[in-house]
């Protein structure tokens, strides 16, 4: 499992902008011939995203990397 999936459904914070991503970068460049394989399609482009492309906004570091950076880090040390 890993540290942190960055594509959460169900979070209604983070849902609108997770199904904008998936539709624009996913949904709408592949078409799907079975349910399997819009499964299949689906998580190969999940993993692209979480592991593999890098993000602008995390210095250029695919999410699951830049998660990673973080995970022994203690949040009490930086609260009042």
């Amino acid at each position: 499992m890993p540290i942190i999936d960055w594509i959460i459904y169900g979070d209604l914070k983070l849902d609108p902008i997770c199904r904008s991503v998936t539709r624009d970068e996913c949904l709408n460049v592949n078409w799907f011939m079975s349910l399997e394989d819009a499964k299949n399609k689906i998580e190969n482009w999940r993993q692209d995203y979480n592991y593999l492309r890098p993000h602008s906004s995390l210095s250029d570091t695919p999410p699951a990397l830049f998660a990673k950076q973080f995970e022994n880090v203690n949040i009490a040390e930086f609260s009042d």
